[in-house]
């Protein structure tokens, strides 16, 4: 799917949007991640949310900074848009008159992906129960240890 900015004009062609905790694992050195991000190389661009950004450099220890920022400089950081924002506020109430927690930065990466059609890639897939979100399969069964 494209994602477009302002008066149509086409920003960038992207598939996949990585979650937070694909960042984290990676920048860790986490082997199956390293496969993942390899395997969709060729499918590039690749895309995170800039809610991702936000919890990815939050956590992150002062002499993380250059290989974090290093690795988020080529992704296209995805900005919150009104469409986005709408849908995740949609989200977050329905879960919640459902009796279930959803964090408010997971209701806005999920969002994220449906609005713009792409393929998230996560492995906490509990924190996505929402309908019409694709996930990339090669996560489900993979150990994060």
């Amino acid at each position: 799917m494209a994602y477009r900015a302002g008066k149509g004009v086409m920003v960038m062609a992207l598939k996949y949007l990585l979650d937070t905790d694909v960042i984290i694992w990676h920048l860790r050195g986490h082997e199956p991640t390293e496969k993942i991000l390899k395997a969709i190389e060729i499918d590039q661009p690749i895309g995170c949310s800039v809610i991702s950004v936000i919890e990815t450099l939050a956590g992150i220890r002062e002499k993380e900074l250059a290989t974090t920022s290093q690795f988020l400089a080529p992704l296209y950081k995805i900005p919150i848009d009104g469409n986005i924002a709408i849908k995740a506020a949609e989200y977050w109430r329905e879960f919640r008159a459902k009796g279930i927690t959803i964090g408010q930065a997971d209701a806005m990466i999920a969002a994220t992906a449906n609005i713009l059609k792409l393929t998230l890639i996560t492995y906490n897939r509990r924190h996505y129960p929402m309908d019409g979100i694709a996930f990339y399969e090669n996560t489900f069964d993979m150990k994060l240890a």
